[in-house]
């Protein structure tokens, strides 16, 4: 009889073996690995060798980030396990992070919806209101939470280093006095009205943005949410005031005694009468008293207040030129939509999520604002999300062969120039001839185009703005001048471009593209390596349409 432990190979024969393993994105080697990792000891210790994950880590990871990949390479060097594990890892987060911002806003629907149902509005206070507004930025309610927790506990210290009496039972504590003491506290913390542009920065709504100690310096309705955080803590009765012109802090004292209105602008002390401005006298109807603007406020009046700032700070920050970032404003502009709709407001466009958040149409909208719809809109606008829904999927399904599209002169990657408006952007799809509906066509006048709709049409990612359907023969390849910008201003830009691409001798560039760009434009990524070495005047000349 033949020993088993005779017929094993030894492991260094295994390893090249298995790092011969021929791998494809169909056909992962991977998957051989792992088989192996569960067998006999000596195939298991060959399958964790990091020399046999060079090539599952080189096929699956064909595009990296540049300088990601050199931290990896620094930190790893050629264990090529370790790095595919790190690839694995961020792959891994990337996803979860994704996934966690749609579960804040499905969370921050069921917070808008009880706002402004009648029999639920107790249940939803000011702070819970506002800090809603920051899951469009994939902050949850629990991540804004520990940041006001520290801001509180960072003012009670204060207020204890300065011996002022907390305890109502304590002989010489003074409620008023620790009313005013508490906006000392918040301001020692760098909390304060912003100056200048600063005062119009459209994040200013947001909690997670304002609580962060480089951005308090900001409006007085943050001031007050940071103040009725602290003072409700503390035992305080605070609720916000709808105040005109400025947000106020209503104070309700114990006892019975009267209230006061508490201005976190400065160090005046709480005012026992109130006066309203004079142009707010303009506001008062037989359905709105001077009540509605001195007694606190419900959330629901406090969230479209900051819902109204926000579309007013974009305007301003638009027509200032203190434009920062557009897809910043597609998510302010998002969670604005929600509100509204939900208030029954329908006079505008159904909520549409940004790019950088593509599960939104499902686990957002679909499934949480959709049932909350109660007009007779509502199925309509559900019927809008599971088009958009199955054309997603389609296109994922998708892929864009140029040999089938011999007419396509452009690529995936390509910065351009469009020759009409002069506007930057870069290509992040196309289509061999128009696809947009017939009502689009004829508000934008394709068919008046030399070669109408019957030519390509691009997917372009401009600087200045949403993404735009551009025809071919408005495409101008342009150099390395744009591309930073745009991905400065649109965090979409890493779902579809990994790096960047420069010919040292031609100058030329383009952006390398994502696996999904990759999975639906295959071709697109070898004419786009040929395109940068190539003189640009001949592919400026060949860029014209043929028909």
């Amino acid at each position: 009889m033949v020993n088993a432990t005779s017929t094993l190979l030894p492991i260094e024969l295994y390893i090249a073996i298995l790092a011969a393993v021929p791998s494809s994105k169909d056909a992962p080697s991977e998957r051989t690995l792992l088989n192996c990792a569960q067998a006999h000891p000596l195939l298991r210790a060959a399958a964790r060798s990091p020399a046999v994950w060079k090539t599952p880590y080189l096929v699956r990871y064909t595009h990296a980030d540049a300088a990601r990949e050199r931290e990896r390479r620094a930190a790893f060097g050629e264990n090529w396990r370790e790095l595919y594990a790190a690839r694995q890892r961020r792959d891994r987060e990337g996803l979860a992070l994704v996934a966690l911002g749609a579960i804040a806003r499905r969370g921050m629907v069921d917070t808008f919806v009880r706002a402004v149902v009648p029999d639920q509005q107790r249940a939803v206070d000011f702070e819970t209101a506002l800090a809603s507004l920051s899951a469009f930025f994939d902050v949850s309610l629990q991540e804004v939470n520990e940041q006001l927790e520290e801001v509180c506990g960072a003012c009670k210290e204060q207020l204890v280093a300065e011996g002022t009496p907390l305890d109502p039972q304590a002989p010489n504590y003074d409620f008023w006095n620790l009313c005013a003491k508490i906006r000392d506290a918040i301001h020692g913390l760098g909390f304060g009205v912003a100056d200048g542009s600063n005062f119009h920065r459209v994040m200013n709504q947001f909690p997670h943005f304002f609580l962060q100690p480089a951005n308090r310096r900001t409006i007085p309705i943050s001031l007050v949410y940071v103040y009725v955080a602290v003072a409700r803590r503390l035992g305080i009765a605070a609720s916000p005031a709808n105040f005109p012109g400025v947000v106020q802090v209503h104070i309700q004292p114990p006892g019975g005694e009267p209230f006061r209105l508490l201005d976190m602008r400065g160090t005046e002390p709480p005012s026992a009468n109130p006066v309203l401005p004079y142009p707010a006298l303009g506001l008062l109807t037989p359905h709105a008293d001077a009540d509605d603007f001195l007694h606190p406020a419900a959330p629901a009046t406090m969230l479209s207040r900051s819902c109204n700032n926000i579309r007013a700070f974009i305007s301003h920050e638009i027509s200032h030129s203190t434009v920062t970032s557009r897809d910043m404003y597609s998510s302010a502009l998002y969670g604005v939509s929600c509100w509204l709709v939900i208030q029954g407001q329908l006079d505008h466009a159904p909520p549409t999520p940004p790019d950088t958040k593509p599960l939104d149409y499902t686990a957002v909208l679909l499934d949480a604002l959709c049932p909350n719809i109660t007009h007779a809109i509502g199925p309509a606008i559900a019927a809008h999300y599971r088009g958009r829904v199955e054309e997603e999927e389609q296109q994922a399904r998708d892929v864009n062969m140029r040999s089938l599209s011999p007419n396509v002169q452009f690529f995936v990657g390509l910065p351009m120039v469009h020759k009409r408006y002069n506007y930057a952007g870069i290509i992040y799809g196309w289509d061999s001839t128009c696809l947009a509906s017939e009502g689009w066509i004829q508000t934008m006048q394709v068919d008046s185009l030399t070669h109408g709709r019957d030519q390509p049409f691009y997917h372009v990612l401009p600087v200045d703005g949403q993404p735009r359907y551009v025809a071919q023969e408005n495409i101008t390849p342009a150099q390395s001048t744009h591309w930073s910008a745009i991905h400065r201003a649109h965090p979409s830009f890493s779902r579809y471009f990994t790096g960047v691409e420069q010919d040292s001798v031609t100058g030329h560039v383009r952006l390398k593209v994502s696996q999904e760009l990759l999975d639906a434009y295959p071709d697109d990524d070898g004419f786009g390596a040929s395109w940068i070495q190539t003189d640009s005047t001949q592919v400026i000349a060949d860029a014209e349409f043929s028909s």
